[in-house]
């Protein structure tokens, strides 16, 4: 039997049918340079590697790894050559690409090519120039959602700068949210703080300042959970608000640009995962059709949610996990329409 990652979460598949896709998602990260040479156009520049050192700390509800500190791999696992974007897995970044790609259509952005490091290049530029890479080179629509999944991943773990007094009041609401508990995934940790803050949020006496800040750190710890449609509105209420501090205001808006790229790419990977229902075996349609489910989800398509839910719960469970994880996330929905995700 062979392995495939959706996500990065191995499923069993059967010989043949290897969607191999590199995946390195480490504690403690370390990163080595690494000396580059871009298959296209040849130019030469310093990448940043990863050295394994552990394993991730948890999960999110749809695989998205998280690594108990440093940088995650989602990052880096696509490189962009800063002089001509190409962009590929840095598997790919190996010998002379045929002229024929030179005519790739890619995405870019004014950077300083001799400078920027692979960390600081935009994740959403990465995984579209390299979906359109890959979309050339023939890869199939497994690989492609796959790699559109991980683009969404990035773009929720992606690190941005905070104004100077975010950590302080960031570091008090996240001991408070955790309130002694242990083992709390980043996804739980982030929905218990964003209950913590909507509580604060409701205090009539609250200053307006005091108020857009929170707003703030409630819009994070949404798109932190994977609440990204909800994070969005709040973004976007928060920049038509004079009382939000101007040290806040460019963040905000980096936060909701990145929320409209998690979006983007979610659906774009599930376009390529109805694309792929014929490819998938048996024993991977419960774990694909649950994370459909989660997707739609995830993008506030509830209904269409709860049928991919309840078709995921019947397939024979593969991993055994899955059956608590499909009724734990079906229980999230609404009960009748559209609504908040919870």
């Amino acid at each position: 039997m062979s392995r495939c990652r959706w996500g990065g979460v191995g499923v069993r598949i059967g010989a043949g049918l290897l969607l191999a896709v590199p995946v390195v998602a480490l504690a403690g990260t370390r990163l080595a340079d690494i000396d580059a040479v871009c298959p296209l156009f040849g130019h030469r520049f310093t990448a940043q590697g990863i050295v394994r050192e552990d394993d991730v700390a948890a999960f999110d509800a749809d695989f998205c790894k998280r690594p108990r500190g440093g940088v995650s791999a989602y990052v880096l696992a696509v490189w962009t050559c800063p002089y001509c974007f190409f962009s590929a897995y840095q598997a790919d970044f190996r010998g002379t690409l045929d002229p024929r790609f030179r005519d790739l259509e890619l995405r870019s952005y004014p950077l300083d090519a001799a400078k920027v490091e692979q960390v600081n290049i935009f994740v959403g530029t990465k995984y579209l120039n390299a979906e359109t890479y890959y979309r050339v080179a023939g890869k199939d629509a497994r690989f492609l959602a796959d790699l559109m999944l991980r683009g969404s991943y990035a773009c929720r773990v992606f690190q941005l700068a905070e104004p100077p007094e975010y950590e302080g009041l960031h570091d008090a609401l996240r001991a408070e949210a955790e309130g002694g508990r242990e083992r709390l995934s980043v996804e739980e940790l982030n929905l218990s703080l964003v209950d913590l803050l909507r509580g604060r949020l409701a205090d009539p006496a609250l200053a307006p300042e005091r108020g857009a800040v929170l707003r703030y750190h409630l819009a994070e710890a949404l798109r932190q959970s994977g609440g990204h449609r909800e994070a969005a509105a709040v973004l976007e209420e928060l920049l038509r608000d004079r009382g939000l501090p101007d040290a806040y205001r460019s963040q905000a808006v980096q936060r909701k640009f990145l929320c409209d790229k998690e979006r983007e790419f979610q659906e774009r990977a599930l376009s390529y995962f109805r694309e792929a229902e014929g490819m998938i075996p048996p024993s991977e349609r419960g774990l694909v059709t649950y994370l459909q489910a989660e997707l739609e989800r995830r993008l506030g398509r509830f209904e269409e949610a709860r049928t991919l839910y309840e078709r995921a719960a019947s397939y024979p469970p593969d991993p055994a996990w899955l059956t608590g994880m499909i009724r734990k996330q079906r229980d999230r929905l609404p009960a009748t329409g559209p609504g908040e995700q919870g």
